[in-house]
């Protein structure tokens, strides 16, 4: 749902020279921002939860790489010698929708966050589903035992 904000941001982007309106390129950055935003909390929070113990504060750091490597990218594309000129720029804002119809095509093959459809939906068989995905062949009972745990000791006390 969040990828919607992406093609209407770049949308008003790519077409607010065109349409000769600042207005559209201003309300398409704030967009495009929301969407970040939300981007920017809701990845690494999946990412945290789908990752195996041993390996989640590496694919945190790994998470963090890629933004970086990201904003290079961006930086370099808006040099002027490549799309940092007054015929590229919209084409440069309108590029935000490559990585949107990436997500949109890779997200339906990821299963929802098994400590999410454990805790919040209480579906304990998707929950080892997923878990068995994620994981492969290994057996995840343990796994889903510390879920448990979790659940209890996050429940408020009378």
């Amino acid at each position: 749902m969040n990828n919607i904000l992406v093609f209407i941001g770049a949308l008003l982007e790519g077409t607010a020279k065109v349409a000769k309106s600042a207005e559209m390129l201003i309300v398409g950055r704030f967009v495009i921002g929301v969407n970040n935003g939300l981007n920017a909390g809701l990845a690494p929070m999946y990412l945290a939860e789908i990752s195996p113990v041993s390996l989640r504060g590496s694919i945190g750091t790994v998470y963090q790489l890629v933004i970086t490597i990201t904003i290079l990218l961006s930086q370099v594309l808006g040099l002027s010698s490549v799309l940092g000129t007054d015929e590229g720029w919209p084409w440069l804002l309108a590029l935000t929708i490559i990585p949107a119809v990436l997500q949109c095509i890779t997200l339906p093959l990821c299963p929802e966050s098994p400590k999410y459809l454990l805790l919040n939906k209480a579906q304990e068989l998707h929950a080892q589903r997923a878990l068995n995905w994620l994981r492969g062949d290994v057996a995840v009972h343990g796994e889903m035992e510390e879920m448990h745990q979790a659940c209890i000791t996050a429940l408020p006390t009378a």
